[in-house]
């Protein structure tokens, strides 16, 4: 078979395979071309913006290079290696390491919600109810690494099918942490005052296919934002409408 036609056969059973793969990929990027690109895209009014600041002495290079080594090993197990960062995934559990951000998981978030509620220091909110064809992984983070960043929860939430997916993000009101879990206000789209269920919110549509739509609110002194690629505005804000106060203890037994 020629080389189109391996390439072709791998693609197509890509992912039912039961063979494990190994790989090793090197990017390379021009910060400077990749900027002035960014920047052009932002000005057309085709992307949001996630602003990440570091500080130091030395100079930033012109260029840099980064080597991933990527582990997939069917049916469920995933791992990744990139400088100092590493994820690993098997099934729906995953971990994650970085310097800034040290250890995560969602291992002990299964059926935990009420854990995360009385341990976060503001009122966390979730969907009233979820489809079985979708799934939720729930992230909460303490706050006060090298960053000194504040408390905030993550839903993740994602079809069985792996197709569809979206995001429901929440801190403190005024938090400064909610400046970084939330899409910059750079992204020129405007927000749109609405009321759903009820409820004031502000709904922001995509002015592309590419970029984001998103609804924000605040609850009880905590600011949420939900946000998809491919979830319309319109579901997202049906979300927002819905969501109530996660219990931060179990239910009683009688």
């Amino acid at each position: 078979m020629s080389e189109l036609g391996d390439l072709l056969e791998l693609l197509h059973g890509a992912g039912t395979g039961d063979r494990t793969v190994c790989a090793t990929v090197t990017s390379w990027q021009h910060h400077e071309r990749t900027r002035d690109a960014f920047t052009a895209q932002i000005e057309e009014g085709n992307a949001a913006v996630f602003l990440a600041v570091g500080a130091g002495d030395e100079p930033a290079p012109a260029e840099s290079t980064t080597t991933t080594r990527l582990w997939i090993a069917p049916p469920d197990r995933v791992r990744e290696e990139s400088g100092d960062h590493v994820a690993v995934r098997r099934g729906q559990l995953w971990w994650t390491y970085s310097p800034d951000e040290g250890a995560l998981t969602n291992a002990d978030d299964e059926d935990a919600v009420d854990q995360i509620a009385a341990r976060a220091p503001f009122a966390v909110f979730m969907p009233e109810r979820l489809a079985p064809e979708w799934e939720m992984d729930v992230l909460f983070d303490e706050g006060g690494g090298r960053r000194g960043d504040g408390a905030w929860v993550q839903m993740a939430l994602r079809s069985a099918d792996g197709h569809w997916s979206a995001a429901i993000r929440q801190a403190a009101d005024g938090d400064a942490v909610e400046q970084m879990i939330f899409i910059s206000d750079a992204d020129p789209t405007p927000w749109v005052p609405e009321q759903h269920g009820g409820r004031e919110m502000q709904v922001r549509r995509p002015a592309s296919e590419w970029a984001s739509a998103s609804v924000r609110l605040t609850l009880e002194g905590t600011a949420i934002e939900v946000t998809s690629t491919d979830v319309d505005a319109d579901r997202l804000a049906e979300i927002a409408a819905t969501l109530v106060r996660a219990p931060d203890a179990p239910p009683p037994f009688a």
